[in-house]
């Protein structure tokens, strides 16, 4: 068996050897007097990682392909070193897209699959719960969401330990509040996630309204 490997191995390696020979006899042939100059081209390529640079020679000549960072998130054009890379997947953010967290910085898709991730209406239910609204008719009534909606947001924040339940008074009294970790989450969110987001934008004119009107 290790014989029969040998040799496909070696005839892998005399092919390798014969495309390297035929490409070098192309080149060779288009050096010659009489005869075109190789084809030099620079060709510039749009990439998610960081720029590079690498030669490819084809049978016109070589090509010399510079990758040019772009955001990975809103595709925009990288230069100088004004770019961050996410510490999970390695591509290259602009300053308007990364996610800064415990010193690691982070693209949206795996800050949600690695660490935490909130739809608008968890995290709308989340803002609601900081600020003191934990019944859920005044939730459904800041968010116009559906109370089932509101209910499954409160479930998942509970079990990510976003919102905590506490009996107070011998349980007589039950209250809703967040954790530490929810309080993160709804910075982090605010600041990079759902700042600039319509839908809850509106959402927080309705709030403060809310809140002004409530003794």
């Amino acid at each position: 068996m290790s014989g029969n490997n040998e040799r496909e191995t070696a005839a892998e390696f005399a092919n390798l050897l014969r495309s390297i020979e035929q490409r070098l006899t192309s080149l060779e042939q288009q050096a010659q007097p009489g005869r075109a100059s190789p084809v030099i081209r620079n060709i510039r390529e749009p990439s998610h990682t960081l720029e590079s640079t690498e030669k490819v020679m084809t049978d016109n000549g070589i090509n010399t392909v510079l990758s040019v960072p772009v955001c990975v998130t809103c595709h925009r054009i990288l230069s100088g070193s004004d770019y961050f890379v996410c510490s999970h997947c390695h591509q290259a953010l602009c300053t308007d897209d990364v996610i800064s967290l415990n010193r690691q910085t982070h693209c949206e898709s795996c800050f949600r699959r690695d660490h935490l991730d909130l739809t608008r209406r968890d995290y709308v239910t989340l803002i609601s719960v900081a600020n003191g609204i934990t019944e859920l008719d005044a939730i459904a009534e800041i968010t116009e969401l559906d109370k089932d909606q509101i209910k499954r947001s409160l479930s998942k924040l509970t079990s990510s330990n976003l919102i905590v339940a506490e009996n107070r008074l011998f349980g007589l009294i039950r209250e809703i509040k967040t954790t530490d970790d929810g309080a993160v989450a709804v910075d982090v969110y605010r600041k990079y996630i759902y700042g600039q987001d319509e839908f809850v934008i509106e959402f927080g004119r309705r709030l403060r309204g809310y809140l002004a009107e409530t003794p």
